[in-house]
């Protein structure tokens, strides 16, 4: 296929070499990164969407993406909801669409439903395990705690 060169100004200005590929500069989209969420550090008894975001491993994603799994969180597994109130056209949101950029969360709540979130994925099963196998999975544990 030949040699791949980005096209700059001084290559404009020469004919390129037969077999050469002139590929024209990419746009980089930038995404924000967790510097750029809003973010309190635990400032006055509250945590914005960076201060979530970071302990759930979402702070790489796209605001969008947190905020979609967020809500996700909120929905099924019992996260707090922010204490912000949100409203649409003069109408206040509740539940899990209450959640946006602007968010803010208290942080006893937050960090309380963050450690039990931990303390608790290690006992799980993993999901989908039938009743019979977790009996043997506890039962097996309990047997390697004896010897």
């Amino acid at each position: 296929m030949g040699n791949v060169t980005p096209i700059t100004d001084a290559k404009r200005r020469r004919a390129p070499d037969p077999g050469t590929v002139l590929l024209p500069p990419v746009p980089c989209r930038s995404v924000p990164s967790a510097r750029s969420l809003p973010s309190s550090g635990g400032r006055g008894g509250e945590y914005g969407l960076g201060d979530v975001a970071r302990p759930l491993g979402l702070a790489h994603f796209e605001i969008r993406t947190i905020i979609d799994a967020l809500r996700v969180e909120a929905a099924h597994n019992g996260m707090p909801l922010p204490k912000t109130p949100r409203h649409e056209k003069g109408k206040p949101i509740t539940g899990p669409r209450a959640i946006v950029r602007k968010s803010r969360w208290d942080a006893g709540e937050m960090d309380a439903w963050l450690e039990s979130r931990q303390r608790g994925q290690s006992s799980l099963p993993p999901p989908g395990v039938s009743q019979s196998t977790r009996e043997e999975m506890a039962r097996r544990a309990a047997g390697m705690g004896r010897g």
